[in-house]
């Protein structure tokens, strides 16, 4: 049901009429108000897509019910609070996209848990705090965005984990010190992006080992 123009809001009967479900797509439409706590009831489903619309309110911590969820995309909507508040037993996601809303408050420790995530995007936020080391726990990341938030501290020298990350963009946040020399051992790293930090000291110490490096960007630091 996606690329039309549905307006309103998500209908609370799917989790009724529809309870076996295990694709709903609304994305690219219209809908408003919140995401429903009823989809929580809807423990079959393994991809919830609701990219693209204008729901707004918290991301409800019913989510946390559907186990078997695999893929979850509420980007590029009007969604607030923390979006720890629902992480919680929906450990099976492999994508994570809560990018481009108005989410606050730190990276969830509760990501620690996700040892199956292969891409998490939480770019276009107000997330603070540091990066935390509970990421380092999911070592099967390929994609990690957390650009353009309000993300600050220092980089813990806990990369080396990540072997099969490719592309990683930490850009226009507030993140400062000298980058670990564990970046170095990232062998799969294609695409690093890091500008618009407080980075200091020699960038190369640590990244002239990445041998299939092909985009680079680490401008508008304190090298």
């Amino acid at each position: 049901m996606n690329g039309n123009s549905f307006l309103y809001s998500i209908p609370d009967w799917f989790h009724e009429s529809l309870p076996r479900l295990k694709f709903l797509d609304l994305s690219s439409n219209f809908l408003q108000g919140i995401i429903p706590d009823v989809l929580g009831n809807m423990t079959s489903m393994v991809t919830l897509d609701l990219l693209d619309n204008q729901l707004e309110g918290l991301i409800p911590t019913s989510l946390e019910n559907v186990t078997s969820l695999i893929t979850l995309d509420l980007s590029y909507n009007q969604l607030v609070g923390s979006s720890a508040t629902f992480l919680g037993n929906a450990t099976s996601l492999v994508t994570l996209d809560l990018s481009h809303n108005q989410l606050e408050g730190p990276i969830p420790t509760s990501l620690g848990n996700f040892i199956s995530l292969v891409i998490l995007d939480l770019t276009h936020n107000q997330l603070k705090g540091s990066i935390l080391t509970s990421l380092g726990k999911v070592t099967s990341l390929i994609i990690l965005d957390l650009s353009l938030n309000q993300l600050s501290g220092n980089l813990t020298d806990h990369f080396e984990k990540f072997k099969n990350v490719i592309k990683m963009d930490f850009s226009r946040n507030k993140i400062g010190g000298q980058l670990p020399r564990s970046l170095g051992k990232l062998s799969s790293l294609r695409a690093l992006i890091l500008s618009s930090n407080h980075f200091s000291g020699n960038p190369f110490e640590s990244l002239r080992s990445l041998s299939k490096l092909s985009y680079l960007n680490i401008g508008d630091n304190c090298f």
